[in-house]
């Protein structure tokens, strides 16, 4: 019985001293993933950062503001122009529908008007319509 209990001892020693281990690696490897995190992050931002730096400089050094401020102008124009005719367009339809619906429905007003007024002709009243 003595061996079981020593066997039993060990296993639990050896247990223990697992989770020892593990409980001084566990922090170790968690500080060294943060640290490879934060260089990975650092190395990316200065290599945007380097792009960035040789984008402006190209851009100063081949004065193309003057082209690209002349491209933007155009464009401006171009879209402003596209705009007011579409603008132009939809409001002629709308005029020409409107001004139509306006002539037919004058048309059915005035035809209404004259039936009251010849009928009131042969009532012995009259009703002028005022233009």
């Amino acid at each position: 019985m003595s061996s079981l209990s020593l066997l039993n001892s060990l296993k639990i020693m050896l247990f223990l001293i697992l989770i020892a281990i593990f409980l001084f690696i566990s922090p170790v490897l968690f500080i060294g993933i943060i640290i490879i995190w934060s260089n990975l992050k650092q190395k990316i931002s200065n290599e945007l950062s380097i792009y960035v730096t040789r984008i402006v400089n190209d851009l100063d050094t081949k004065n193309n503001t003057l082209e690209i401020e002349n491209i933007f102008s155009k464009l401006t124009i171009e879209i402003n122009t596209k705009i007011t005719n579409e603008l132009f367009t939809y409001l002629s339809e709308v005029d020409f529908s409107f001004t139509m619906k306006l002539g037919k429905n004058n048309n059915k007003l005035t035809t209404k008007i004259a039936k009251i007024n010849s009928h009131d002709a042969h009532n012995g009243t009259t009703l002028y319509m005022k233009g």
